[in-house]
């Protein structure tokens, strides 16, 4: 049975990993190989221990587990961006749990706790242009494309990314 919970710093190496590993599977030919294979883990690693070690009032990271085995995690940074709001920087499943509903319940807590603590809803993401199947998950909970640019990818690099925006709570 999945529970839902916020992280907190005991979870940076679990969500370290599961980040690392997502990439892994899910943007290869898109980020360097030599980075996939050989900085990803590191760096990442590098990213959430800053997260929870100097954490920005306005972050939450909501957890998907079963039992003590993290299957997925949001993270959100409440009111980002004056026009856009709050952006959903990482929403992640691992490849194991994927089509099970996991992803939707992710989106759904990362949402409620925006409307708990936001009182005008807004929220937006980035997606790699090249990640089509979450493109499509994301159109299906309702957000629209408003935008594309070229963002420097870590590791070397280009790709072209796209924003995701929802002014209204998905439905």
């Amino acid at each position: 049975m999945i529970s839902y919970s916020i992280g907190s710093f005991q979870h940076k190496e679990a969500i370290a990993g599961l980040h690392a590993y997502s990439w892994q599977m899910h943007y290869r030919g898109i980020f360097n190989d030599n980075y996939l294979d050989h900085e990803v883990v590191e760096e990442r690693m590098v990213v959430w221990r800053r997260r929870f070690e100097n954490p920005s009032k306005d972050q939450f990271v909501v957890l998907a587990n079963d039992h003590d085995l993290l299957c997925g995690f949001g993270c959100v940074f409440l009111n980002h961006d004056q026009q856009y709001g709050s952006l959903v920087d990482n929403l992640h499943v691992h490849p194991d749990w994927q089509r099970k509903g996991i992803g939707r319940s992710l989106m759904d807590h990362c949402v409620a706790r925006i409307s708990e603590l936001d009182d005008q809803f807004k929220m937006y993401l980035w997606v790699l242009k090249e990640n089509t199947n979450a493109g499509k998950f994301y159109e299906r909970m309702g957000g629209k494309t408003v935008e594309s640019i070229i963002e420097n990818n870590p590791g070397g690099g280009q790709a072209e990314i796209l924003r995701i925006v929802w002014d209204q709570q998905p439905a």
